[in-house]
Order: structure tokens, then sequence, then C-alpha cells
């Protein structure tokens, strides 16, 4: 079983790793946005009078378009990931904690018992010494 400490650990290596997915995503989206001008900027010349060079610059707009569109939906999966296995984490982390607390109790029981004993015992032997003189 794991302790609540690794579980710990990584959860934080996945809220960083969905900090850095976050930072891509914006930087892609800017991105995005940049290449959304450069398309806008190009297309009227491409396609009413058949500049070769903004059809050029239009066509390759539109790749880069797609790509990183693509990207966002992928980095969008990996975030869902994320979320989900820092759920079930969490869900995890409460059962060992719980697990754990219970572990902690029952040797603290068993240490209260045997000092209980050791007070007994030297209860005892006060009483004996006691009555003994008399």
């Amino acid at each position: 079983m794991r302790t609540t400490q690794q579980i710990d650990n990584e959860s934080a290596a996945v809220r960083e790793n969905i900090k850095e997915l976050q930072t891509d995503k914006e930087r892609t989206a800017e991105a995005l946005e940049k290449i959304k001008s450069v398309r806008q900027a190009n297309a009227f010349n491409a396609l009413s009078s058949g500049d070769a060079k903004a059809q050029q610059k239009l066509e390759k707009a539109n790749e880069e378009q797609v790509s990183l569109q693509v990207k966002i939906e992928n980095i969008d999966f990996a975030l869902t990931e994320a979320q989900q296995k820092l759920h079930a984490l969490r869900a995890e982390r409460e059962q060992v904690f719980i697990e754990e607390k219970r572990a902690e109790f029952l040797k603290l029981g068993e240490v209260a018992l045997q000092q209980s004993r050791n007070i007994d015992e030297r209860t005892i032997t006060l009483a004996t010494e006691l009555i003994g003189h008399r």
C-alpha cells in the first residue's frame, strides 16, 4: 500500500503537469489567433485575384490553423485525463489516510494498554509493600 506522502508527491506532479498543459494551451491559442489574422490578411488576394504568393501564405496558414486546433484538442484531452487522475488520487489518499490513522490509533492503543499494565503492576507492588510495612 502506498503512503499519503507518496500520493501527495504524485498529486503535486500531476498538478504541475496541469499547469504546464494550461500554459501550453494558452500559447497555442495565441498562436492560433495570429494564424487566423494571417489567413484574414491573405484570403481576399488569394481567392479573388489569384495572387500566388497570397495563396501560398493562405494555404500554409490553413494547415497551421488545423494543426494548432488539433493541438488544443489534444491538450484538452490531456487536461481531462490529468483531472481524472487527480480525482482518483484524492480518493485513494482519503482511503490511505484512514488506514494510516487506523494503524496509528491501533499502535497508540497498544502502547496505552502496555502502560496501563505497567501502572497496574507497580500499583500492586506498592500496595503489597505498604501492607507488609503495617
